[in-house]
């Protein structure tokens, strides 16, 4: 299965690239710096965040103040294989290969602790064919990200191993969503003292100093890097989408925005495909929430509505991968789907992964 879906994703976004010159929109900045890759058949796989990372990789974080937005974990860990493979394009390429594929492997561990294999097999073909999966091969942090959340998810809750720590720590060094996994063990934890169950405190204080070892470690990075602690913090106010945390209990601003007229259907703000995304995940609520397990569905919310509600949109069809796992295993839990029914959402599924793709590989937005 991994294999299939990686090469379906690499040669449908190098063939889409390479069939309609026409329609290349590419920006060129990132290549004009990294000169030694200038010919790289791998360009499709580089547009919009991947361009920050490959010059983060190549150039470090003193030389372009935008770039300082994204989070160090993943482009330094493509510096890390360039020195072997001494191409910055084949190396993320690489690493997000390893990196899918360890996250796939985590959440087949942590998931048969609690379903059957085969409703694990089904979530893991969801996943794959989830219209923002091509996300995990082309040149973004997501593939690492969903690997540091199943490997922590298998030692904090499966094994209550003190590995989780290192994956706690790792975590706010790789996305800002980090933040949400920390909140979702702290709800976890009051749920627990609600329902008066046995906690190990040292155990709960060990991983959420983790969180905020790797918190510090992030702007430690910046001061060692930038001379200033919080510039990362600062080059994000370009990125953010006017997201403000008091949204999230704002109600009617959000219902406002999710019904109000769209900008266009795909958009960098506004866009009718982000809503359409949100409802969905507003309406898949309802699924989570008959969840066996408190975590799956605490997980899936935090993933979901703060980051659908903070401000206007602008990425959430990539954000949605993130409470995708979340669903799938809250919904197996308790329900299966027929292979007829099945094998009809996964190919609806997929084809509109593969207008993403084509939409992605000529640099037009998607999310």
């Amino acid at each position: 299965m991994f294999i299939l879906s990686k090469t379906l994703t690499i040669l449908l976004m190098l063939f889409f690239y390479n069939t309609n010159e026409s329609l290349h929109q590419f920006n060129l900045w990132n290549r004009w710096y990294n000169t030694e890759s200038v010919s790289s058949i791998l360009w499709p796989f580089a547009n919009w965040d991947g361009q920050h990372y490959l010059l983060l990789s190549d150039w470090g974080y003193n030389l372009f103040q935008d770039s300082r937005a994204f989070f160090p974990l993943y482009p330094m860990a493509i510096k890390v294989v360039n020195l072997v493979v001494n191409n910055t394009y084949l190396s993320a390429l690489l690493l997000n290969l390893v990196v899918s594929y360890l996250f796939l492997g985590y959440f087949y561990n942590y998931a048969t602790h609690y379903l059957e294999k085969e409703k694990v097999l089904k979530s893991m073909i969801l996943i794959v064919c989830f219209p923002a999966s091509f996300f995990m091969t082309a040149f973004y942090a997501e593939a690492m990200f969903l690997f540091l959340i199943f490997a922590f998810l298998y030692y904090y809750d499966n094994r209550k191993s003190y590995w989780s720590l290192l994956f706690g720590f790792l975590l706010p060094l790789a996305k800002g969503q980090a933040f949400y996994v920390l909140i979702s063990i702290l709800v976890l934890i009051v749920i627990r003292l609600f329902k008066r169950e046995k906690i190990n405190y040292k155990y709960e204080a060990s991983n959420i100093l983790a969180f905020l070892g790797g918190g510090m470690a992030y702007l430690a990075f910046f001061y060692s890097t930038t001379g200033d602690a919080f510039s990362g913090v600062q080059a994000q106010n370009n990125f953010i989408f006017n997201l403000k945390l008091e949204n999230a209990i704002n109600l009617p601003r959000f219902v406002e925005y999710l019904f109000s007229p769209s900008a266009a259907f795909f958009a960098y703000e506004n866009s009718l495909i982000d809503k359409i995304f949100i409802l969905i995940a507003l309406i898949l609520i309802l699924v989570t929430c008959q969840s066996k397990r408190t975590v799956w569905f605490v997980f899936y919310l935090m993933f979901s509505y703060p980051i659908a509600s903070l401000g206007m949109g602008g990425s959430f069809t990539r954000f949605a991968l993130m409470f995708v796992p979340f669903f799938c295993l809250s919904f197996f839990s308790y329900r299966n789907l027929n292979n007829y029914v099945f094998a009809i959402v996964c190919t609806v599924m997929l084809l509109v992964q593969i207008v993403f793709i084509y939409r992605f590989s000529l640099n037009l937005w998607v999310g």
